[in-house]
C-alpha cells in the first residue's frame, strides 16, 4: 500500500519507503483559493538545489496552473525536500489586486486574508525579475522588483479619475527563501482618541466612522491635501486637516479666566525636542467655546469672533524631513572576480535615511582611487566602464540602485579599486521649503569596488629547455668550468612581486655522485621573468654508459603558479673511454678563395685532439654532401697512434668566378675505432664560406665540450 501523508503548514514528515530515480511524488495543495491544486515530482538522485513544480486546478471548466518551488538538500542517508512558494503576497489594501509578469498573472481578491502564493515562471525564475500591479479599475502600474529584501516604498497606479499610491513593504520570511510583499494602502486613518470620530475628504460628503483604536484604509476620491474630522456627538465644528504633512489638531480647556476689566490672556504651549524627521508641522489652536460666568442665557454672554477664533502655530522642518543620503551598508566595499568572456554589472545601493519627504536627485560619478598605488588603481573603460549620472530616490521609497559594468581583459593584475562618490543630492520639487536632503559626507560618500587579482600576475613559473628527440636535455661529464648544466626557467604571464621557487634533483640510472645539488631553490624579484636553474655534472674517472635523472620543481611561493613543464629529463652521454674522447678544437677558420688552384689562401686546416686515454684510433670524418662544388675531400680518415693526442685535417676550397653569398657547411667525426668516444659537442664543426673580396670565412661552431 502506498504511504499517503497529511502535512499542515510548516510541519515535515518522513518518507520510508522511498526510492531515489524510481518514486514519483503525487502532490495536492489542499483548499487553497478553495480548491484543490495538484502536481507531481519524482525524487532523483541528481537535480538542481531549486526547481520549479507546476501544480494544476479545474474550475468553471477553466484550467488553472500555478508554479511552487522545491528545495533539494543531499545529506548522508537522506534527502531533504522542501516545499514553499518564493513570494507571498500580502493584501492589506481593501482593493483587488492583480499582480503582472511577463508570463504570471494572478488576481488577489480582496477579502483573501491568507497569503497569495506568487511565484516567476521557470524560465525567469532565477533572474531579476519584476512585477506590475493593477488595483481595482486602475492600469498596470510601472515594473518594480521584489528582490530588495527589507525596503518599503509606494507604487502608483493611474485610475480613469485619479491615481492610486500603494503602499508596498518587503520582508525575509524565517525560511530566508520566501519573501513576504505587504501591499497597503498609502494612507492609513488611526483613531488614536477615546472618541468616535467621523472623517471625509475635503469637498466630498461621505464620512467614514473611526472607533477609537481603530485602523482603516483611506483611498482619497481627488487628489485634495485636506481631510475634514468630527467628534460624534460633540457641538464643536469639524475641523480641516492637512493630510499630507504633519498637522495636530487638539481640543482642550483652559483653566484662566477674564476677570472683570481684563482683556488679555495667555495660552503657553511648549515645542518638544525629538528625532523624528519633519517637514514644517502646523498647530492650529481653536477657541471652540467660551463662558460667561454669572449669566444664565449664554446667548447674552460673551461670545467667540468666528474670523479670529483660530491661530497657528508653524514648527519649521527639522530632523531632515528630506532624508540623509549615502550608501548601503553592503555597498560600501564590493570585491569581485573579473570576468573571464563577456563584461558583467555589479548593482550599488544608494539609500535614504531619516526622511523621506519629496522625490530627491542623487548625483555620482566613479573616480581612480588617489591613495593606492597606480599599480593597484582600476583603469577606467579598461577595467570598467566610467560612469557619471543621476540616480532618482522617489518620495517615501528608501532607496536607489545604479549598475556599473566590470569589463574582461587578458592583462595580469593585481588587486584594482575605483571610487565611486555622491557628489550631490537636491530635491526635484522645488517648491518645497526647509532645505534640502543632504549627503552622509559631502564629498567623501565614496563606495569603493575592487577586482581581484587576475590573470594570474605573480606569474607562471616553467621550464623552458631545448630537448632532443628522446625528449631529454643533454648535460655532459668534462672538466671544471664547463660542467654546469643551466636549465632555464621562466615567469610567464604577470612579473609582479618576488616569487620562490623549489626543485629537487631525483636520481634514475645517474646518482647523487654523479650530479650536485640534490635540490635547491630559485629566487624571482620582482619584475624577474627568468631564472638559471644550475647543477654540476661530476666529471670522474670511471667508465659509464648513458645515465638518466629528473630535475623537478616541487613548490612555489609568493602566489604565482606552476605551469605544465615542471619536470626535466637530463641524459648524461657515455663518457670516459680508456683510449679518450675525440673532437675539433678550433672554433672558427678564415680564409680566401683561392684565385688558382694551387693557390695557398684555398687550404683549411683543422685540428682534431684526445683528451686522456692513450691506444690506437682510427677516425672517420665526412663534409656535408652539398659541398661537394665548393670543397675538396669530402671524407677522410684519421689515425692516431698509442701516444697522439692531436692531428691536422686539412680541406681545399675550390677557385671560381661566381660571386655567392654566405654558405654554411658542416664536418663531422662520424665513427671511431677501438671503443673510442666522439665529443656530442665538438664532434662536428660549422663552416661559413662567403664571397666578399675573395674572401672565405669557414667556422667551426662547438659548444660544451673540453676543448676551447
Amino acid at each position: 500500500m502506498k504511504q499517503r501523508l497529511t502535512l499542515d503548514e510548516g510541519h515535515s514528515a518522513q518518507l520510508h519507503d522511498a526510492v531515489l530515480d524510481k518514486t514519483k511524488l503525487a502532490l495536492t495543495i489542499i483548499d487553497y483559493l478553495e480548491h484543490n491544486w495538484a502536481g507531481e515530482y519524482e525524487i532523483k538522485s541528481s537535480q538542481p538545489d531549486i526547481e520549479l513544480i507546476k501544480f494544476n486546478c479545474y474550475f468553471d471548466g477553466e484550467e488553472s496552473e500555478m508554479d511552487i518551488a522545491i528545495h533539494t538538500t543531499y545529506n548522508v542517508g537522506h534527502v531533504m525536500l522542501e516545499l514553499y512558494s518564493p513570494y507571498w503576497m500580502m493584501n492589506k489594501t481593501g482593493r483587488m489586486l492583480q499582480y503582472k509578469a511577463d508570463d504570471v498573472h494572478r488576481k488577489h481578491p480582496l477579502d483573501y486574508k491568507k497569503p497569495l502564493l506568487f511565484s516567476f515562471g521557470s524560465k525567469c525564475y532565477f533572474e531579476k525579475n519584476k512585477v506590475q500591479l493593477r488595483i481595482t479599475d486602475s492600469q498596470l502600474s510601472d515594473s518594480f522588483s521584489l528582490d530588495t529584501v527589507g525596503s518599503y516604498g509606494s507604487v502608483k497606479c493611474k485610475g480613469p479619475k485619479k491615481e492610486y499610491q500603494v503602499g508596498v513593504r518587503l520582508d525575509n520570511s524565517s525560511f530566508n527563501l520566501t519573501r513576504i510583499v505587504t501591499f497597503t494602502p498609502f494612507y492609513m486613518l488611526i483613531n488614536r482618541t477615546k472618541h468616535r470620530i467621523e472623517i471625509a475628504e475635503e469637498c466630498e460628503s461621505k464620512w467614514l466612522g473611526i472607533d477609537s483604536d481603530q485602523c482603516i484604509p483611506f483611498w482619497p476620491a481627488r487628489n485634495s491635501e485636506r481631510i475634514v474630522v468630527r467628534i460624534v456627538g460633540c457641538g464643536a465644528a469639524p475641523q480641516k486637516v492637512y493630510f499630507k504633512k504633519q498637522e495636530n489638531c487638539l481640543l482642550l480647556h483652559l483653566d484662566n479666566k477674564f476677570g472683570e476689566g481684563q482683556a488679555l490672556a495667555t495660552i503657553s504651549f511648549t515645542v518638544l525636542p525629538d528625532d523624528t524627521p519633519e517637514i514644517d508641522e502646523i498647530v492650529t489652536v481653536t477657541l471652540v467655546n467660551v463662558t460667561t460666568m454669572g449669566v444664565q442665557d449664554q446667548a447674552k454672554g460673551a461670545t467667540i469672533d468666528f474670523n479670529k477664533r483660530n491661530a497657528l502655530l508653524t514648527i519649521l522642518p527639522n530632523d531632515s524631513p528630506y532624508g540623509v543620503v549615502g550608501w548601503h551598508i553592503n555597498s560600501l566595499q564590493i570585491s569581485l572576480q573579473e570576468p573571464e568572456l563577456d563584461a558583467i554589472n555589479i548593482t550599488l545601493a544608494i539609500i535614504r535615511e531619516h526622511g523621506f519627504v519629496g522625490d530627491v536627485v542623487v548625483q555620482y560619478i566613479s573616480k581612480p582611487d588617489p591613495l593606492l598605488p597606480p599599480v593597484h588603481q582600476a583603469t577606467a573603460n579598461q577595467d570598467y566602464s566610467a560612469s557619471q549620472g543621476t540616480a532618482i530616490i522617489k518620495e517615501n521609497a528608501t532607496q536607489a540602485l545604479i549598475t556599473f559594468t566590470i569589463l574582461p581583459d587578458n592583462i595580469p593584475e593585481l588587486r584594482e579599486s575605483f571610487l565611486v562618490n555622491i557628489t550631490s543630492v537636491k530635491l526635484t520639487d522645488t517648491t518645497l521649503v526647509g532645505g534640502q536632503p543632504s549627503v552622509k559626507h559631502l564629498g567623501m560618500e565614496l563606495a569603493e569596488i575592487t577586482i581581484e587579482e587576475n590573470d594570474d600576475p605573480r606569474g607562471i613559473v616553467q621550464f623552458n629547455v631545448t630537448t632532443d628527440e628522446t625528449g631529454a636535455v643533454i648535460a655532459y661529464e668534462v672538466a671544471l668550468p664547463r660542467n654546469h648544466l643551466q636549465l632555464l626557467v621562466i615567469r610567464s604571464a604577470g612579473k609582479f612581486g618576488e616569487v620562490n621557487v623549489s626543485w629537487e634533483a631525483r636520481p634514475g640510472s645517474a646518482n647523487f655522485s654523479d650530479f650536485t645539488p640534490a635540490y635547491g631553490s630559485l629566487k624571482f624579484a620582482n619584475g624577474d621573468s627568468s631564472a638559471l636553474l644550475d647543477i654540476i655534472i661530476v666529471d670522474d674517472n670511471l667508465t659509464e654508459f648513458l645515465e638518466t635523472f629528473r630535475v623537478i620543481m616541487t613548490g612555489v611561493t609568493g602566489g604565482a603558479k606552476m605551469g605544465d613543464d615542471i619536470v626535466v629529463t637530463v641524459n648524461i652521454p657515455n663518457n670516459d673511454s680508456p683510449v679518450g674522447v675525440f673532437g675539433f678544437e678550433e672554433r672558427s677558420v678564415v680564409g680566401r678563395e683561392p684565385q688558382t688552384t694551387d693557390d695557398p689562401a684555398g687550404l683549411v686546416s683543422f685540428t682534431v685532439s684526445r683528451d686522456d686515454g692513450h691506444g690506437s684510433v682510427q677516425l672517420i670524418w665526412q663534409v656535408d654532401d652539398s659541398a661537394i662544388d665548393d670543397i675538396e675531400p669530402l671524407s677522410g680518415t684519421l689515425s692516431f697512434n698509442q701516444t697522439e693526442t692531436k692531428k691536422t685535417l686539412m680541406l681545399h676550397i675550390y677557385p671560381d668566378d661566381l660571386m655567392e653569398g654566405e654558405e654554411q657547411y658542416t664536418i663531422r667525426l662520424v665513427s671511431a675505432t677501438n671503443g673510442a668516444g666522439i665529443s656530442p659537442l665538438y664532434g662536428k664543426c660549422v663552416r661559413f664560406m662567403g664571397q666578399c673580396n675573395n674572401l672565405a670565412i669557414i667556422t667551426k661552431k662547438n659548444a660544451g665540450s673540453p676543448w676551447t
